[in-house]
């Protein structure tokens, strides 16, 4: 994938990004993985492997992420569509 994203600044003011890192370093790959319209799609465990994370690990960190509505997953029954909310708003 070529190209750049915006990250701003005001990320580092996310109370919840900056308690969990783990979730702040998987979420900043996932802007990095995604397509320009803000989404990623497979299994999670191709997804674990991408991001060098712990299969059960990363399901935790995507759920929390989700909580956050930072991301919105749309599963189904092969493969799911990880989506980062707001993507065009920051990205345009």
């Amino acid at each position: 994938m070529k190209g750049w994203v915006k990250v701003h600044r005001r990320l580092m003011d996310n109370t919840f990004l900056r308690h969990d890192p783990n979730a702040m370093l998987v979420f900043l790959k996932l802007l990095l993985i995604v397509n320009r319209q803000g989404q990623w799609s497979g299994g999670r465990r191709q997804l674990a492997t991408l991001l060098d994370v712990n299969e059960r690990t990363l399901y935790d960190i995507l759920l929390r992420l989700e909580a956050q509505q930072m991301i919105k997953i749309e599963p189904n029954h092969r493969y799911s569509v990880i989506s980062i909310c707001k993507w065009t708003k920051y990205q345009a």
